[in-house]
């Protein structure tokens, strides 16, 4: 089984590059299209397209009717990156310039636009009879996306956020996508409205679940396959999973210590270095890495447990159940 679940993961991915390669855009102006070329050919995990297809194929035999509605998320995607990137001024996306820096801010904004409309103009492309469905839907996950990112911006200002705000933003900025995705994948499959509602809550789960691993593989990631430079949400002074449980639990005196060292400025690559090793002993000496792990399964399992009670096609949920599977256990 786990050589065709391989094969047709594959399979499904090249079907999604191969769309992407094939749009389409105008040759000028130049800085306003060429952006979007550079910025899909940088590639990616593809992670949501991907969710859409499957998820269609939970009630469906093909996931044709789902495949443009995939490529308008993966688009929409992209567009978040763009503009993130301008509002964090961020040198570096995937291992190369962004668009930001290539271009400059202007743009950058512009192109980030023309990429979201374009996202709707292939979610348009759906069965009729589920179009509205759909675009509320897509429409609903975009405006929590934006509530989450402002979210994150608001919380830099902020010395303490709690945990429980914390997976709030969390919820809004990574999880309304994922989910997204999977509820427009099961009503483009044909699931009943009870069944579209219980993908929306297994994906917002599995993008919690995913982005807490994204700050647990920050910090204690044990191989260099992950795409940042290990501790760089230290060295950033982002607020993670780590940063706001250990605030939280922290005792007066660890407390200061923290923010001390969270406000301080380091010139030197030893002293960033010693920063970083301070703050993840601190870590492991309070167990966050181990209650990270904790939460990160916790959010699986409750996504592989709403899943499970969804009534679809049986192979068709064991190979999603399968790519989870791999997401859990990804090191990057």
């Amino acid at each position: 089984m786990h050589h065709k679940y391989a094969a047709h993961i594959h399979y499904l991915r090249q079907k999604v590059e191969k769309e992407l390669e094939e749009i389409s855009f105008p040759e000028r102006p130049g800085n306003l299209y060429n952006p979007l070329v550079y910025s899909l050919s940088a590639g990616g995990k593809r992670i949501r397209p991907l969710l859409v297809l499957l998820a269609c194929e939970l009630f469906a035999r093909k996931n044709n009717l789902s495949l443009y509605p995939a490529i308008g998320i993966e688009l929409f995607h992209n567009f978040t990156l763009i503009h993130d990137d301008i509002m964090d001024e961020a040198d570096i996306r995937r291992n190369r310039k962004t668009v930001y820096k290539k271009w400059g801010r202007n743009s950058a904004i512009l192109s980030g636009d023309v990429m979201l409309v374009r996202a709707y103009d292939y979610l348009c492309r759906c069965k009729k009879e589920v179009l509205p469905e759909v675009l509320k839907t897509f429409s609903d996950a975009a405006v929590r996306v934006c509530e989450g990112q402002q979210l994150d911006m608001e919380f830099e200002k902020k010395e303490e956020v709690s945990l429980r705000e914390y997976l709030g933003m969390v919820s809004r900025k990574t999880g309304a996508l994922v989910a997204a995705s999977l509820k427009i994948g099961g009503l483009t499959g044909g699931a009943t409205a009870g069944a579209a509602e219980r993908l929306w809550e297994t994906g917002n789960n599995l993008g919690i679940a995913f982005q807490l691993q994204d700050d647990y593989l920050d910090t204690f990631s044990t191989g260099m396959k992950f795409g940042k430079k290990i501790g760089g949400d230290i060295m950033s002074n982002k607020k993670t999973f780590l940063s706001v449980t250990a605030m939280e639990l922290a005792s007066g005196k660890e407390k200061q210590r923290m923010k001390n060292l969270y406000s301080g400025y380091y010139s030197s690559r030893a002293g960033r270095n010693k920063k970083i090793e301070t703050i993840t002993g601190i870590f492991r000496e309070m167990e966050i890495d181990k209650r990270a792990t904790e939460y990160i399964n916790r959010y699986y399992n409750k996504c592989l447990s709403l899943l499970y009670k969804i009534p679809a096609r049986s192979r068709s949920s064991e190979t999603l159940r399968h790519f989870i599977d791999d997401l859990r256990k990804r090191k990057s």
